[in-house]
């Protein structure tokens, strides 16, 4: 996908949240994203206080030293691995007004079972937890580096979450054999969608509404996806 089109998405995206129809949602994904920051938040505190970091003796000092604000930016980067599941909660509804606002030629969608919502968002936060855990040592190092652990960080998370929102989303439309191959043949602009929502999920109260931000604004860039080559 070309630059345009991912700014027309993202443009779209934020006329979208303006829609009337979709205030109750947002207020419902505000709320849930408090209780999920909240449960980031203890889990942070809970790390910091009870886990050796790659067992290196001056990481961990130094992230005790800094206390609160360790566990505030713990906090940060582990928040967007929960947007899976809670982008799961508000997927088809969010994801019904926007194609019936914008794109009405493709008709009702079959929606995504409960079941496989439920086990794409579980993958989702389980991986993500899982990498940037492992990787947290790296990206505090590598922030020391002219910002090179960030850079990293928004990497990492916006290959993972690019390629997983994208799979909730084209579940709702297509087995999941062709969602995989859709998915391999525009990589690229996942990733850089994937960034854009990681990026979304690290801004401060902007986050809370991260969830159906980045449903809208994965559903308009699924719309922009080429096709992949067909099988011979």
């Amino acid at each position: 996908m070309h630059r345009l089109p991912m700014i027309a998405a993202l443009r779209r995206t934020l006329s979208d949240l303006f829609d009337p129809r979709l205030t109750w949602t947002l207020i419902k994904a505000v709320s849930l994203s408090l209780l999920g920051y909240a449960a980031v938040w203890a889990l942070s505190w809970w790390l910091l206080a009870h886990s050796r970091w790659a067992d290196s003796l001056w990481l961990d000092r130094t992230l005790h030293v800094l206390g609160g604000l360790a566990g505030v930016v713990l906090s940060l980067l582990l928040f967007p691995s929960v947007f899976g599941v809670l982008q799961s909660v508000f997927l088809d509804g969010v994801a019904d007004r926007i194609e019936h606002r914008h794109y009405p030629e493709l008709g009702p969608s079959r929606g995504t079972a409960i079941r496989d919502g439920l086990i794409v968002a579980i993958k989702i936060l389980v991986l993500m937890v899982a990498v940037n855990l492992i990787m947290l040592p790296i990206y505090i190092v590598g922030s020391l580096l002219l910002g090179a652990g960030m850079i990293l960080f928004y990497a990492v998370n916006g290959f993972l979450c690019g390629r997983e929102y994208y799979t909730q989303v084209a579940l709702r439309r297509m087995p999941r054999h062709e969602v995989k191959r859709w998915a391999k043949a525009n990589r690229a602009t996942l990733w850089i969608a994937g960034t854009a929502i990681t990026l979304l999920g690290t801004i401060p109260i902007l986050n809370l509404a991260a969830p159906v931000i980045g449903c809208a604004f994965m559903v308009h860039v699924a719309r922009t996806l080429r096709a992949p080559r067909p099988i011979e």
